[in-house]
């Protein structure tokens, strides 16, 4: 587990971890987005799994699935 998650490989990530939450929040922009978002549902809950798939090479065609939790 530490080799996965040494600093240096984090730090290198975060480039596209960056990019990851610039895609995630893109969907708020626009017109009736002034009343505000769940952070929960459009953040924090997506980006774990998608950072982990990164990590793992998962492709992004099966993020979905990868990160269903019922299957």
């Amino acid at each position: 587990m530490g080799a996965g998650f040494h600093p240096s490989l984090v730090r290198g990530l975060a480039p596209r971890i960056e990019d990851l939450v610039d895609e995630l929040l893109d969907g708020l922009e626009g017109p009736g987005t002034d009343a505000g978002f769940d952070f929960i549902e459009t953040v924090a809950r997506p980006l774990p799994s998608r950072v982990i798939g990164l990590m793992l090479g998962v492709d992004r065609a099966d993020e979905a699935r990868f990160a269903a939790v019922d299957g």
